[in-house]
């Protein structure tokens, strides 16, 4: 959990993915693993990173996390992650737009 406050974008991209894929699928208790970190507010923070590379695994991130349950649904929300949602709608980079 500690390498996802590292400054280096490579890191931090390295760190997300691992994230991503602990949350993928749908498994509740992986998801729940992943909020019980602690991570999720940074997680939301990278959205807003200067990085598409770092921005990619952060968007898979919280998707991925609001697959499980209303609750865990829930608390993306609570990080106000719709709004910088919504603002990626308009970025510049057409992957970013799909993911």
């Amino acid at each position: 959990a500690s390498l996802i406050h590292h400054q280096d974008p490579e890191v931090l991209t390295d760190a997300l993915w691992a994230l991503s894929y602990l949350a993928h699928g749908g498994e509740k208790t992986r998801i729940q693993a992943v909020l019980d970190a602690g991570v999720l507010p940074r997680v939301v923070e990278l959205l807003l990173h200067s990085s598409p590379q770092v921005q990619t695994p952060a968007l898979r991130c919280v998707g991925n996390i609001t697959s499980g349950d209303n609750a865990q649904t829930q608390a993306v929300l609570d990080q106000s992650a719709l709004q910088v949602l919504h603002a990626m709608l308009a970025h510049s980079k057409k992957s970013i737009q799909k993911e």
